[in-house]
């Protein structure tokens, strides 16, 4: 079960982290008038489509796509980070709070102290 929910948690992330991604960058290149097979053709591999131009084009849309390419993964970071803290604070609020003592601790410490003297041993063979 644990498997299961850590893979679709890690399904689920990774698709709104890639949704998130890919609408910042593609309302960021609209600037450049692209008609859509180019945009899509962007958006899908931008190495490929890069290459296939100038240097001049290329470089142009280079100062385009990485400053969408930060903000996407900073959206990305700020919202994970969000949610990592409120899944931490849940968990301690939701979390049981158990006590560390036992009821029996005082004998076991008695009892230790005994063993540690040698008369625990002593009180068993004799």
């Amino acid at each position: 079960m644990t498997s299961f929910v850590r893979n679709l948690g890690g399904t689920l992330g990774l698709a709104i982290a890639g949704t998130i991604i890919n609408n910042v960058v593609a309302s960021s290149i609209s600037v450049l008038d692209l008609d859509q097979s180019q945009s899509r053709s962007l958006l899908s591999s931008p190495q490929s489509y890069l290459s296939s131009l100038s240097a001049d084009d290329a470089k142009q849309i280079r100062s385009v796509l990485i400053p969408a390419y930060k903000k996407g993964f900073r959206i990305i970071f700020i919202i994970g980070a969000a949610l990592a803290a409120f899944a931490f604070f849940l968990a301690c609020w939701l979390m049981p709070q158990v006590g560390l003592k036992r009821d029996d601790d005082e004998k076991l410490k008695e009892e230790g102290k005994k063993r540690i003297n040698g008369e625990l041993d002593e009180e068993k063979t004799g």
